[in-house]
């Protein structure tokens, strides 16, 4: 991978992870109680979206260097 798809796939879970947490704290605010299980499923969406965006840029390099051949 460039450097430059690292900084994206970065920016892309940087920003997945912030929007969870903010969501996270959301809920927090409006009182709902016991929510440790529902900020772990959050976290394991993230994770999940993280994989597959992962995957579509090494997905995206492969195809690229296929054009050349």
């Amino acid at each position: 991978m460039t450097f430059k798809q690292i900084y994206i796939y970065e920016l892309i879970t940087n920003t997945i992870y912030l929007f969870v947490h903010f969501i996270f704290l959301i809920f927090q605010s409006v009182g709902l109680k016991n929510n440790q299980q529902l900020e772990m499923k959050f976290l394991h969406i993230t994770r999940i979206i993280q994989f597959l965006t992962l995957l579509h840029i090494i997905r995206g390099k492969k195809n690229e260097n296929m054009e050349y051949l």
